[in-house]
């Protein structure tokens, strides 16, 4: 009887997808997924507020109205998924027109009672009703009062309420004349202004809420 040959016994490879799931591979995958799962989690502060955009829509509530986020913490899922807008509405915001370069230099002409050394271009004049030119400095403080219309009804809302607190300084000194403007009718014009603002501000998508409004410098032009 002859001795048949070895038949050489031939190593089979591992298949590709058992190589991919060894342990290591698998918790690796899971220690990422849960890293990423948690970076989801985000705290929104007691003077603010977010809106939440979960594949570029905005999270609206039953009613159709952008879900409002509370004080908190708030989980949703993680970026580029969600993006979190958050807003402070507690902070109050300043802003002034007409702003001279108030200081100690500041001097005041003891024969008429005018500033006599305001920079010429931090000046804003005002044309009033009996066309004499007055420069004004108002102040406006405010917040953000909706959080929706602050963050998607205008791109610059700072900028829009400017212009609109600049048009209405405009209109209202333009009726009124030199002697209400500078010399009685500061407070009034204080309150003329507070009045007409709040009626104009709900009908602008501005999300903006004035708190209050001062009447600081009246002086006539200073020439350069």
């Amino acid at each position: 009887m002859t001795d048949r040959p070895a038949i050489p016994t031939v190593a089979l490879a591992e298949p590709t997808s058992r190589r991919l799931l060894r342990p290591s591979h698998l918790w690796m995958a899971i220690l990422l997924l849960s890293a990423w799962l948690i970076s989801g989690f985000y705290i929104v502060r007691g003077n603010e507020q977010a809106v939440v955009r979960r594949f570029g829509a905005l999270v609206r509530n039953a009613g159709g109205g952008v879900e409002i986020q509370s004080s908190g913490l708030r989980w949703d899922l993680p970026w580029p998924l969600s993006r979190i807008d958050r807003v402070n509405t507690h902070e109050v915001l300043t802003l002034t027109i007409g702003r001279p370069e108030f200081g100690p230099e500041l001097k005041q002409d003891s024969a008429t009672g005018f500033l006599a050394n305001v920079d010429p271009a931090h000046q804003s004049q005002f044309l009033t009703g009996d066309r004499n030119i007055l420069n004004l400095q108002v102040t406006v403080h405010y917040h953000v009062g909706d959080i929706d219309r602050f963050l998607f009804g205008e791109s610059d809302p700072h900028a829009r309420l400017k212009s609109l607190v600049e048009s209405l300084v405009t209109d209202t000194v333009s009726n009124s004349d030199v002697d209400f403007v500078y010399v009685n009718g500061r407070h009034q014009l204080r309150g003329v202004l507070v009045d007409r603002l709040a009626t104009a501000l709900p009908g602008a998508p501005l999300g903006l809420v004035v708190d209050d409004v001062t009447v600081g410098a009246v002086y006539p032009p200073i020439q350069a």
